[in-house]
């Protein structure tokens, strides 16, 4: 299994998702780095705010389509 990440920026921000990853990098274990990266303007929530990971699994039967590889823009961590 490959890990994804969601990111929602602040208003007026525009992440880089090389730059992510550059800094996770650099502050977490290399397998903990996530392979996938998905900038989305806000994520499902419950009325506890929790994060609805069960809608983010269900939205796409492609789970990759649309986000940044890792691997695919050659970026290697170790």
């Amino acid at each position: 299994d490959e890990v994804k990440a969601y990111v929602t920026p602040r208003k007026g921000a525009t992440p880089d998702p090389e730059e992510l990853v550059h800094w996770c990098a650099e502050n977490l274990a290399y397998f903990k780095v996530p392979r996938y990266w998905e900038v989305r303007d806000e994520l499902p929530r419950t009325p506890s705010l929790r994060v609805r990971k069960d809608v983010l699994r269900q939205e796409r039967e492609d789970l990759i389509e649309g986000c940044f590889d890792r691997e695919a823009a050659g970026i290697q961590l170790r």
